[in-house]
C-alpha cells in the first residue's frame, strides 16, 4: 500500500509540475554592438588560401562582451568568387534588468564568398 501511495503521490506531483511549467519560451531581444576586427589571408597557391578573422565588440554598449574567431581553407573559383570551409566560434554576454543571455556558438562552416 505504501509503495502504491508513493507512486500515486509522485505521479500527482509530476502532473502538477508539468501543468505549471511553460512548454515553450519565446522572447525577442535586439541590440547593437560596436565591433572592431581583423581579417588576414595567406595565399598558398594561385587558387588555394588560408584565411583567419577575429573581432571583439560590445564594450558595455549593447552586450557586455562579444567576440568571434574563425579560420578557413579557401579555394578561388574566379577572380571575385571563392569557396571556404572552416571553423568558427562566437561568444556573447548580454544582460539588462529584464533579460540575460550568455551564449557560445562553435561549429564548422562552409560558404561562398563574393568580393566586389
Amino acid at each position: 500500500r505504501v509503495a502504491n501511495a508513493k507512486k500515486k503521490l509522485a505521479d500527482s506531483i509530476a502532473k502538477e509540475i508539468e501543468e505549471r511549467l511553460p512548454r515553450s519560451v519565446s522572447r525577442n531581444q535586439s541590440w547593437i554592438d560596436p565591433v572592431i576586427g581583423l581579417r588576414a589571408q595567406v595565399d598558398l597557391t594561385n587558387w588555394l588560401y588560408l584565411a583567419a578573422q577575429a573581432d571583439v565588440g560590445g564594450f558595455g554598449v549593447g552586450s557586455d562582451i562579444a567576440w568571434f574567431v574563425q579560420a578557413a581553407l579557401g579555394a578561388n573559383i574566379t577572380r571575385n568568387t571563392s569557396f571556404e570551409l572552416g571553423y568558427r566560434y562566437m561568444y556573447f554576454d548580454y544582460r539588462t534588468n529584464a533579460f540575460s543571455m550568455r551564449s557560445s556558438m562553435p561549429g564548422v562552416y562552409s560558404g561562398l564568398v563574393f568580393r566586389f
